[in-house]
């Protein structure tokens, strides 16, 4: 794994390389899930967080839910990643 050093700005903004984003299929405009194990920074694609979760539940369903009920679920999914990530930074702005 190759690592590089860049500078965090006074927004708490890090500009992450292109080649890292390329070699884990990132491009502009996606979203992604910031996590935490111990003090290292996890960045996931919101996507496979989401289809990671599915996959979690999806033994439970028919095949024909599966197949109707998988954009409901990303949807859902995007929503409460969405209000999550809003009360943690309310929560950070708060301290």
């Amino acid at each position: 794994m190759r690592s590089t050093v860049h500078r965090i700005t006074s927004k708490g903004q890090v500009t992450i390389p292109i080649d890292i984003l390329r070699e884990v299929d990132l491009k502009a405009g996606d979203r992604v899930v910031f996590s935490r194990r111990g003090r290292q920074i996890i960045v996931e694609s919101a996507e496979d967080v989401v289809k990671n979760l599915y996959g979690v539940f999806s033994s439970h369903a028919t095949k024909h839910d599966r197949d109707s009920d998988i954009q409901d679920l990303i949807d859902q999914e995007h929503e409460a990643l969405e209000q999550a990530i809003i009360e943690d930074v309310m929560a950070e702005l708060e301290d």
